[in-house]
């Protein structure tokens, strides 16, 4: 079994645009955007993570993150409200429905 580690955060920047930064596996990529917060981040992490392992051909896989929102909504403890948090959780679903996620700190 294989376990992944993700992490997505989100800061303003000088002029209102914003610096969402993934982490996911070993890799590092920022993103400057006029929009964007820090569960979007999340779930960008959240889905190259996913993408990452798949394209390692991993199947017996764990991935964790540091968001307790990815986990709640995907896991369906926590309704995912607005609609772009429902279009990560129903994609991430049925694109990578056999992988197993954790909530690590």
């Amino acid at each position: 079994m294989s376990e992944m580690k993700s992490r997505g955060t989100c800061h303003q920047i000088k002029g209102g645009q914003k610096v969402l930064g993934l982490q996911f596996a070993d890799r590092r990529v920022t993103l400057v955007s006029d929009a964007g917060n820090a569960s979007e981040a999340a779930w960008l992490a959240y889905f190259h993570l996913a993408f990452l392992a798949r394209s390692m051909g991993l199947r017996d896989v764990t991935l964790k993150t540091n968001s307790r929102h990815v986990v709640n909504q995907l896991t369906g403890r926590w309704k995912a409200r607005s609609p772009m948090m429902r279009r990560y959780r129903d994609a991430f679903l049925a694109t990578f429905a056999d992988m197993r996620i954790e909530h690590t700190f």
